[in-house]
């Protein structure tokens, strides 16, 4: 699939801003809307990694979270237990602080809304609140929200 089609499912699934960058061989850098918030914008990486394409944050997400929490508390107790759920839910995997995704045998769009979510519901610093995204792209905090927060795009066919 080439960069267009890629970008295209990407805007039709998750946001209309979405824009892709090549940063080498077989890694492109993802920019969406989506923003912590610090301001900091979501790192979202789409890259090779043998025979496999993954999405990755490059562990941008604890990063962020350990601004305000000591890393070590976000594997203890209830945070855990909700950044965990949020990985789970989403199909993420947690490769010690990188979170990623496979994109093999999923649409591409499917996956990174997928990955968005799971990003957007394990970044829980204030108070254990649950996180979502308006329509800015700016993230609210929420403390009675339930998931899912993100309204699902209609499945579009690819043309590519």
């Amino acid at each position: 699939m080439t960069k267009e089609c890629i970008e295209t499912e990407f805007r039709q699934k998750v946001a209309a801003e979405i824009r892709i960058a090549p940063e080498g061989v077989d890694r492109y850098r993802i920019f969406t809307p989506f923003q912590f918030d610090d301001g900091d914008r979501f790192s979202i990486v789409l890259k090779r990694e043998k025979t496999q394409w993954l999405l990755s944050d490059e562990a941008h997400t604890y990063m962020q979270m350990s601004y305000d929490i000591d890393v070590d508390e976000l594997y203890k107790g209830r945070r855990k237990a909700l950044i965990t759920k949020a990985l789970t839910m989403f199909g993420v995997q947690d490769r010690n602080g990188e979170l990623v995704i496979d994109v093999a045998k999923r649409d591409y769009g499917e996956c990174l809304y997928s990955f968005v979510q799971a990003l957007l519901k394990s970044e829980t610093r204030r108070a254990n609140t649950p996180l979502i995204a308006g329509s800015t792209g700016r993230i609210r905090h929420l403390s009675c929200m339930p998931f899912p927060v993100m309204a699902v795009p209609a499945t579009r066919q690819s043309r590519c």
